[in-house]
Parts: structure tokens; C-alpha cells; sequence
């Protein structure tokens, strides 16, 4: 049984698909995932609590009739960043 202080390797993609299964998701909404995501070490419950909180902010505070939610990152030789985008209002400077 995994404990939420256990740090392993998590498999970011398994861990999506988990969410995604997991929230209501509506007919108008369309989450990509853009690219074959890291495995990663780390809390699996930490992570999958950021994630679904960044995926659901992003639907929930969207206005546009068709809802377009990405999921990706980008790797560097020293880090990795990643990246939850939609298709919303946006966040005022």
C-alpha cells in the first residue's frame, strides 16, 4: 500500500490517465496530451494533486463554448518544464 509521504518513480503519463479518468470531464471539453511525458521521482500524491488542480482550473474557469485543454513539457539537460494550457481567459498581468 503506498503512503501519501512515499517517494518513488512515477510514470506522469499513467498518472494523467488516471486523473483524466477519474474527473467529470463534459462533451465540450478537449484535453491533449501533446507528447510522451517523463517518469519522474517523486510524490505520486503530490503530483497527481498539482495536476488535476492545474486540469481543472483550467476548465473551470473557461468562458469559450469548445474548451481546449494541452498537457506537455519540455526538457533541458538540467530540468524539465511542463505545461498545462487552455484556451481561456487568461490571468491579467
Amino acid at each position: 500500500m503506498k503512503l501519501k509521504n512515499d517517494d518513488g518513480i512515477i510514470d506522469l503519463n499513467i498518472l494523467i490517465d488516471e486523473i483524466l479518468r477519474t474527473i467529470h470531464i463534459c462533451e465540450h471539453v478537449e484535453i491533449t496530451v501533446n507528447n510522451q511525458l517523463p517518469k519522474v521521482f517523486g510524490n505520486d500524491f503530490r503530483y497527481k494533486q498539482l495536476f488535476q488542480n492545474l486540469i481543472q482550473n483550467a476548465i473551470k474557469y473557461n468562458d469559450k463554448e469548445k474548451i481546449t485543454v494541452e498537457i506537455g513539457n519540455s526538457e533541458s539537460d538540467t530540468e524539465i518544464s511542463f505545461y498545462i494550457k487552455d484556451n481561456g481567459i487568461g490571468i491579467p498581468q
